[in-house]
């Protein structure tokens, strides 16, 4: 990584070559730029989606010679920029700095300054959001220091140069202070317009080569075809006259058989190839001396992806510190044994502060922790860097938190998770384990959120949300409840056997503990009740049995005890005349 700080008061020859990787290292997407501030390149939309490589740049500083350098905004980037173009206007954003907080910034050639923050969700870009003050977030950019610009005959651009005016390392940079954000939500109404309008559209003649182009640099980077083919559509609607959205879909196409025919047509063939040398018989494979281990007994295999999946709010973050703690130590996880691991746990979500406070209330010491706040972030699951996770060292438990703050693509788009489930089983090749936290559903908090492919692709998942004692059912309101009953077992999909626990959270500690199972009396009798008088009786006369014997109630409360014991191996079903369903003992 690149520790040199841009020295904009001597300044060399090749700016964008020089420093675009001291930029990329701090997890900012950057392009080539005029000296008028404009694109150098005919699209920026890819890079709003995945960061160019060293390669890319390598190829632009070739290609394009002495170029400045911008930089995307938004998400991708982490990057909010508040462009003060004014005296008076740096003056408003100083005093609104809380005391004592250096914000990293550079002056511009109009003698205004961009105070650098992270990505903030919910702002747009907005020109004159407040007297002298403009917006750049998603979907815009600004030129980074060194750059020069010269004047334009329109009076957008002046003489000069983009200088760093603190010593303020641009990664450090912190999100939005309230007081800045308050000032600027309190002038949107004012008026103005969004950076979009000011990008260059691609005219008529070469908007179909054009877009081809864009969309190979997206296909080279190992993007999901949706994201492809969605980027083509916006070039195409930014073309003037605009490009059909079929034409467009058309070059999208020619971008992935090129590039992917290109990577077939390098592979060398194999003549000989004969698959029945290393394929087993079903005899052979029950000859092996092979069987299931576990990283956390019962509940976290060895060798396997896990997706754990629960409700936002609810300790997610806390659980995995706390399974982190006990693999990284070989100690017993609320009582089941765990093998010792090396773990590595990738953060998303959370800032460096959260994460450093419940270190510290768990006493969380072994595992290593790759945070966004780090000099160099971890890379998206599904992004062009994404190899970067196969330097971890072999043989480690992986948490990633979460899948959405972890991935580029939609997680609603099964092609999307598809890519992201495919690169972990690549991981999962190299001996780790994959522990991969999501978020359910506001209709069943049993499912992870976005495309079933989530699940069809896990090997294993586990579900965490909170019930109501005594019935098993999900409770839907959100919020935190330091009170609540949780329940944390094996989800709809599983290739191990089943594991159920009731978990309390101390909320003070951050610390599970073990609670009863609140149905584990009445299953254990319907159990006794099936294997004896009721063998082989239907589930109309089970349900009126458990309403004499167990305290009664609502049938959906038996119901569900009848298929969670199913579920868990106490009896199975099979059906009767009429469809009828019968139960009895599994043995």
């Amino acid at each position: 990584m690149s520790d040199h700080q841009p020295n904009e008061r001597k300044q060399t020859p090749g700016i964008f070559a020089k420093h675009a990787r001291y930029y990329l290292d701090r997890g900012i997407s950057v392009f080539p730029a005029l000296s008028n501030k404009k694109p150098a390149i005919p699209a920026v939309v890819p890079f709003r989606a995945a960061r160019a490589g060293a390669e890319q740049v390598e190829a632009w500083a070739a290609d394009l010679g002495e170029m400045n350098i911008a930089a995307i905004c938004g998400q991708l980037s982490d990057l909010f920029v508040v462009d003060a173009d004014t005296a008076a206007a740096v003056a408003m954003i100083d005093s609104l700095l809380p005391e004592q907080y250096s914000a990293p910034s550079a002056t511009t050639p109009k003698g205004g300054r961009h105070f650098y923050f992270r990505h903030a969700p919910g702002f747009e870009n907005w020109v004159r959001c407040r007297e002298g003050i403009d917006i750049r977030t998603e979907g815009g950019y600004v030129l980074l220091p060194p750059s020069l610009t010269t004047a334009s005959d329109d009076g957008k651009s002046v003489e000069g140069k983009y200088l760093r005016f603190n010593n303020t390392d641009i990664k450090d940079r912190a999100p939005v202070p309230e007081e800045i954000a308050a000032y600027l939500r309190e002038g949107k109404t004012e008026g103005g317009r969004t950076q979009d309008e000011e990008t260059p559209q691609l005219s008529l003649g070469r908007r179909a080569n054009d877009i081809f182009k864009a969309c190979c640099v997206l296909v080279e980077q190992n993007l999901s075809r949706s994201l492809v083919n969605d980027t083509a559509i916006e070039l195409g609607r930014k073309c003037s006259p605009p490009l059909d959205e079929k034409e467009a879909l058309t070059q999208a196409d020619g971008a992935w058989k090129r590039c992917r025919g290109k990577a077939r047509d390098d592979e060398p063939e194999e003549k000989d190839f004969d698959p029945y040398a290393f394929m087993k018989t079903g005899a052979e494979l029950q000859a092996l001396d092979v069987h299931i281990d576990w990283i956390v007994e019962k509940l976290i295999p060895e060798g396997a992806i896990t997706l754990l999946h629960g409700p936002g709010g609810l300790g997610k973050t806390w659980l995995c510190l706390a399974l982190a703690k006990a693999i990284s130590e070989g100690t017993p996880f609320l009582g089941l044994a765990t093998k010792k691991r090396e773990v590595v746990y990738v953060d998303y979500e959370n800032p460096l502060a959260v994460i450093h406070d419940r270190t510290i209330a768990l006493n969380v010491c072994a595992p290593h922790f790759w945070n966004l706040s780090d000099p160099t972030r971890p890379p998206k699951i599904d992004g062009p860097d994404w190899a970067r996770l196969k330097a971890l060292r072999p043989g480690a438990t992986i948490f990633f938190d979460t899948a959405r703050g972890g991935t580029v693509g939609d997680e609603n788009k099964s092609q999307d998770v598809a890519l992201v489930m495919n690169n972990l089983k690549e991981l999962r090749e190299l001996g780790h384990e994959i522990i991969l936290q999501a978020h359910t559903t506001k209709l069943n908090k049993k499912l992870s959120r976005g495309a079933t492919t989530w699940e069809d692709l896990a090997d294993h998942a586990l579900a965490f949300y909170r019930v109501r004692s005594g019935t098993l059912i999900e409770i839907e309101e959100e919020g935190f409840d330091p009170n609540a009953l949780l329940f944390l077992g094996t989800g709809e999909k599983t290739r191990y056997e089943p594991c159920r626990l009731y978990l309390s959270l101390d909320a003070a500690t951050g610390a599970f503990t073990l609670a009863e199972n609140p149905d584990a009396k009445n299953i254990d009798a319907m159990a006794e009740y099936i294997a004896g008088p009721g063998f082989r009786k239907n589930q109309t006369t089970l349900l009126a049995w458990a309403q004499d014997n167990l305290g009664g109630g609502r049938n959906q409360k038996f119901i569900t005890l009848l298929q969670r014991g199913e579920h868990e191996g106490r009896w199975r079903s099979s059906r009767g005349l009429k469809g009828a369903k019968l139960y009895e003992p599994t043995s």
